[in-house]
């Protein structure tokens, strides 16, 4: 979502609390200027960044290619 500098000053109680269930771009003079990133998906990037992430047809097994 996105919304203007004064949008967010007028309404900052209903935007921060959106901003705890999805990203919210702020704007001024239609340049984004700071964004709003709900904890969840800091945390699920943080994560990410230390495991990586499997692709879906993934498998668990022995890679016949690997040297033993």
């Amino acid at each position: 979502m996105k919304i203007t500098s004064k949008e967010l000053e007028q309404n900052f109680d209903m935007y921060n609390e959106l901003a705890t269930e999805q990203v919210i771009e702020v704007t001024e003079n239609g340049k984004i200027i700071y964004t709003m990133v709900p904890q969840y998906l800091i945390d699920e990037k943080t994560f990410e960044s230390f495991c990586g992430r499997l692709p879906i047809d993934a498998t668990i097994g022995e890679d016949p290619f690997e040297r033993g």
